[in-house]
């Protein structure tokens, strides 16, 4: 039974925190199916009441919305104190408590209002440049913010897999990760840098083109908002010469991620083989990884964000890919610590890809300099390899 089914009324009697428990029915079910597959009618009926109740509490489902991204991001927004370790202790326990935050930001909100996503991201940044404030003591703002950034999305990492630990474990584990990032030594790091990983060259193909300004469309937005009209109008496209590169919007998607799905296919082929040893093999994956998500982020985020809008058989083909790319690293990162168990070793893979994901698809994070460098240092950290495996270039 869970925490919400025990918490519902008994018939015929209306709670005192009615509203809290639309807003946790709500986001269950955004974090579960998506925002677009979830109606009024199925929160309702997952909190055990008529649809005219919600009504009273929320004038309709994207409203609904902004509650449930609001309360899922408000810790990492509030919990910030004077001492550094009480902040990492309190904002694990929040992370284990609540593991929607991550997929309900970077997925679910994208279809939010600009206006309403603005106040959500500034209600985010207030509390990661808090705690930047934090780590300044022995380094410069530019750093501190930067390693802020990767501590928020160590602790957003569990939204993405169903891993699981002792709830006194799991927070520990967090915590820890959180202050191996916290004191990591990183390069020099500026802001608004002409990022070398910016694409700058368009293509002559028109299917690239459309490929490309399908990433961007269902990246920024969402694969269900962009129609394949609109895509080939991106392009000057129209009419039925889009149909002579693919017969749907569909197709579009497939072929992305059919590309994003080989692409870590043949990485950790090539990087395997040029291994000297595990952790050499991990430390030219996680660069290899990152220098991939820096200049293609576009197709990292449908690859997080979009797999289950594929066709069954594309769907299992495209995940086994993902599954197998990250129990490599998981494989060796247990080779490099032979006494590291199976699961908390898959939480730091995840938070280590989580973090390069992270930052690659931030406009201002992707671009600063050094970038590549110093998400290489902080996956270093999270993974503990060793220094002449974390300085290979």
């Amino acid at each position: 039974m869970t925490s919400l089914e025990t918490s519902l009324p008994l018939r015929g009697k209306r709670p005192r925190n009615r509203r809290e428990l639309i807003v946790r029915a709500a986001a269950d079910l955004f974090y579960r199916v998506g925002y677009p597959q979830v109606t009024m009618a199925d929160v309702a009926a997952a909190v055990g009441v008529g649809p005219s109740a919600l009504y009273r509490h929320f004038a309709g489902k994207q409203e609904l919305l902004v509650a449930a991204v609001s309360q899922a991001l408000r810790p990492y927004a509030e919990i910030v104190t004077a001492d550094l370790d009480t902040t990492i202790e309190r904002l694990a326990a929040a992370a284990v408590e609540e593991r929607r935050a991550g997929v309900l930001w970077q997925r679910e909100s994208r279809h939010l209002p600009a206006a309403d996503r603005a106040v959500l991201r500034e209600s985010v940044r207030a509390g990661v440049l808090a705690f930047a404030r934090l780590l300044e003591e022995s380094r410069t703002q530019t750093q501190a913010e930067f390693l802020a950034w990767c501590d928020f999305s160590v602790l957003t990492s569990p939204s993405y897999h169903r891993l699981e630990l002792p709830s006194a474990d799991y927070q520990e584990l967090l915590a820890d990760m959180s202050r191996e990032v916290s004191t990591v030594e990183l390069p020099e790091i500026e802001y608004g840098q002409e990022s070398v990983n910016e694409q700058r060259v368009e293509p002559r193909s028109r299917r690239e083109a459309l490929l490309r300004t399908a990433a961007v469309m269902f990246a920024e937005n969402g694969y269900g908002t962009a129609s394949l009209q609109e895509i080939g109008a991106g392009v000057e496209i129209a009419g039925p010469s889009i149909y002579h590169h693919f017969d749907s919007k569909l197709d579009l998607l497939v072929a992305l991620m059919n590309r994003g799905a080989e692409w870590l296919r043949r990485d950790m082929s090539s990087e395997l083989a040029a291994a000297s040893d595990p952790a050499d093999a991990l430390s030219r994956l996680l660069r290899s990884y990152a220098g991939f998500a820096l200049a293609h982020r576009e197709l990292v985020d449908i690859l997080i964000t979009e797999v289950a809008q594929l066709p069954g058989p594309d769907r299992h083909r495209t995940r086994q890919i993902q599954r197998d790319y990250v129990a490599e690293w998981v494989h060796l990162l247990r080779s490099v610590h032979s006494d590291l168990a199976e699961v908390p070793a898959r939480i730091r893979v995840q938070a280590t890809l989580t973090v390069i994901n992270d930052i690659a698809r931030t406009t201002q994070l992707r671009r600063a300099k050094n970038v590549d460098a110093a998400l290489h240092a902080v996956g270093g950290a999270l993974l503990g390899l060793p220094v002449s495996a974390a300085g290979h270039s």
